[in-house]
């Protein structure tokens, strides 16, 4: 069969540019485009006015083929959204479209609610949030269309099902998608991205057999209608380009995991994306199971007389059919192909939407969320097996130590696990089946987390793997190119090794449990949090938990431009935290309690003169490879020292729990926080959970620009200055 490709595409863009048909002049298109090359880099896209996010980097003319198109895809890592968008973009794709807790009365939604107040408080509910979902961000012509559907379904059937309101989101996708990809259908690699987002909510309408015959009815005409939008041109190349790159990332992990001598090219991109594997093996997952399988359904249902169309759909299912693609489903199956899913999903389809839980609903529908049901139902099976079996075997173990007068195992095991712990002296029955349940609870958060950690590339281990290129590179280059591409190589191994090894660290028992209640609020999902802010690519969200009477905070920004180590030492480091982190006043260490643990103090003075100033006592954590390996996680919670006793000024705060977790991301560093404070005293809960939730906005902004100046200032942390 004749190969698709986007060479057209590449031409056609090339003899477009050299009309001056966009950016005055081929000179200046050229200028732009290697501002934009230098500042992809950097997520940094939106400082450049002339760089039109509607003009795509198959009109840079360093590319002409679809060769060159994928290399530059490729390498500069645009595959992936956080790189690829500017802020605005960003944010429309990953909040204002994807978001349930985003119920602002100042967006377009509540306007066009506020119209329908006269009608039934329901309706204009409904129509309020839903014109807040819809039209947040695209607009009046979007909350518009919402509510006129909203309003007619309502009209018809006198109540909204579960099926209507997903109908209705649907369809707003549906016209999101059509006005998104005329404005950058000459950008390929951003309507890729539409193509990709309207397939994956398209999903679920796939399983529309199993719905009753009326909604079957509806969710076959909205599948036809996405099977229209996708037959315009420039979505045709955008699929195009999907198929391609996901051929590019089975590719690239099938060369990071051969044990063979490699050439020097592929040499090169080893030592480019061997520190991306896991990022490559969750791309090539969700193109299998949120694109490619999809496309090929919708294709098949809506049998399209457009001969590319038909080509896409026998080279995706080509390309699925091949044994590596067929393992990796096999090890990891897509969760809304099973069959406990598509039961539940049909069931809640028929469900009404009561007046009074609207909001919840409509916060909380999102069918791809529901997909760990299916994953919890099958793991309750397996738990109750196997935690049938491991009672049976505890069992006998206890029998068997209790006529054993020395010390159990187990215990031995617990009291290094635990130091100056006292559980050790519990019964082993007790004991066990806690590990057991401990263990079930871990394998379930793992699951949960990492959905498709992907074995079938994983044949070779990163020191194999530099011994392999180093016999390559012996053959093909000189010892200076040797020397060049292996030493920082080298250098982060030598790092690595010097950090804590967590498998051999000890830790109190009250640690412990901190740092199992930090990974259950850093796994949980935001879906139930009141967002605060979104501003500047930093997001912080709130929520108030049973029993607790102070705010949960939670949220997650990016440090452009700077690796993990360097943010990592400006919130660590006393030298480096002091020069930026204006909150925190007579900041020091007063003991060290090992090398990876220490207490420290430090005093907030409010801004108001009328409130008094704070202390804080925290225990202070670092952990490398934490929650996951290459991340690095810093833990701290409240204690109590005689050397330091509670006195009525400054009035000493308490935390809970507090965490940073550091992770380097291709486009800089992402740092994700977590904390619980209650800063005591007689202010009204009420006041301070209010002003809290704004406090990390102002931290993460000194933060980026004390990076900044150090880079700037090559790491002269005197000459770090922040007003």
């Amino acid at each position: 069969m004749q190969a698709l490709s986007l060479q057209k595409l590449v031409f056609s863009a090339q003899q477009m540019a050299q009309k001056e048909h966009f950016a005055g002049s081929w000179e200046t298109l050229v200028d732009m485009f290697e501002k934009r090359l230098q500042l992809y880099k950097y997520n940094r896209t939106a400082l450049i006015p002339e760089c039109k996010p509607t003009i795509g980097i198959e009109f840079y003319p360093a590319i002409k083929n679809e060769k060159d198109l994928l290399h530059h895809i490729m390498r500069l890592h645009l595959y992936l959204p956080q790189v690829f968008f500017n802020h605005a973009q960003f944010y429309e794709f990953s909040t204002a479209l994807d978001d349930r807790n985003i119920f602002d009365r100042r967006n377009v939604g509540s306007l066009l609610g506020m119209a329908f107040m006269g009608i039934v408080g329901f309706l204009a509910l409904g129509f309020t949030i839903m014109g807040m979902i819809a039209g947040g961000v695209l607009g009046v012509m979007l909350g518009r269309y919402a509510g006129r559907r909203m309003k007619k379904t309502f009209a018809s059937q006198k109540v909204l099902l579960e099926f209507d309101i997903y109908s209705i989101r649907l369809r707003c996708f549906i016209k999101w998608a059509e006005e998104r990809g005329k404005t950058y259908r000459y950008n390929v690699n951003f309507v890729r991205f539409i193509a990709e987002k309207l397939l994956l909510e398209m999903k679920t309408a796939l399983h529309y057999k199993q719905f009753s015959n009326e909604q079957q009815k509806q969710a076959r005409k909205i599948i036809l209608k996405v099977a229209e939008v996708i037959k315009e041109k420039h979505f045709i190349h955008a699929l195009i380009l999907s198929l391609k790159m996901s051929q590019e990332y089975l590719r690239i992990l099938k060369l990071l995991s051969e044990n063979s001598e490699l050439n020097r090219g592929d040499i090169e991109e080893y030592q480019h994306f061997k520190n991306f594997r896991s990022e490559l093996e969750v791309c090539l997952m969700k193109a299998v199971d949120n694109v490619l399988r999809p496309l090929v359904r919708l294709l098949e249902e809506s049998n399209p007389k457009s001969k590319v169309l038909k080509k896409i759909k026998d080279q995706a299912n080509t390309f699925l059919i091949q044994k590596e693609i067929i393992q990796l489903t096999k090890q990891f199956p897509d969760p809304q192909m099973r069959i406990a899913f598509i039961k539940m999903l049909a069931e809640k389809m028929k469900q009404p939407i009561k007046n009074e839980s609207i909001i919840s609903y409509l916060k909380k529908q999102h069918f791809r969320d529901i997909e760990q049901i299916g994953i919890v139902i099958d793991q309750q099976i397996d738990q109750q097996r196997d935690c049938l079996e491991q009672k049976q075997i505890e069992l006998e173990i206890v029998k068997e130590e209790d006529m054993d007068q020395h010390g159990s195992p187990q215990q031995q095991i617990k009291s290094q696990f635990s130091a100056g712990s006292e559980s050790e002296f519990q019964p082993l029955q007790e004991e066990g089946i806690k590990s057991t349940k401990k263990q079930q609870d871990q394998q379930e958060l793992l699951l949960k987390i990492t959905q498709h950690p992907n074995l079938v590339f994983m044949k070779i281990d990163s020191n194999q793997g530099d011994q392999i290129i180093q016999n390559s590179l012996a053959q093909s280059l000189s010892s200076a190119d040797i020397k060049q591409i292996l030493e920082p190589e080298q250098q982060i191994i030598l790092q690595h090794h010097q950090s804590v090894d967590i498998n051999q660290v000890i830790y109190s028992e009250e640690t412990i449990k901190k740092f199992e209640l930090f990974l259950k609020f850093y796994e949980e999902s935001t879906d139930t949090w009141e967002c605060v802010t979104t501003k500047e690519d930093i997001y912080i969200y709130k929520s108030m938990k049973p029993g607790c009477g102070s705010v949960f905070l939670k949220g997650h920004s990016f440090i452009y431009g700077h690796d993990k180590q360097v943010v990592f030492n400006a919130v660590y480091q006393k030298e480096f935290r002091t020069k930026w982190d204006k909150i925190m006043q007579k900041f020091n260490i007063v003991r060290h309690e090992r090398e990876d643990i220490d207490i420290m103090y430090y005093i907030v003075v409010p801004p108001i003169p009328i409130v008094s100033t704070r202390e804080w006592l925290q225990r202070r954590i670092l952990r490398h490879d934490f929650p996951y390996k290459g991340q690095i996680c810093l833990l701290f919670y409240s204690v109590d020292l005689e050397e330091f006793p509670i006195s009525k000024s400054p009035v000493r705060a308490h935390t809970e729990i507090a965490g940073y977790v550091f992770e380097n991301t291709p486009s800089g560093t992402k740092i994700t926080f977590v904390s619980n404070n209650d800063i005591k005293g007689s202010i009204p809960k009420l006041l301070v959970n209010h002003a809290s939730a704004k406090g990390p906005f102002g931290w993460f902004g000194n933060l980026r620009k004390a990076c900044d100046q150090y880079k700037k200032h090559d790491g002269n942390l005197n000459r770090i200055v922040i007003s």
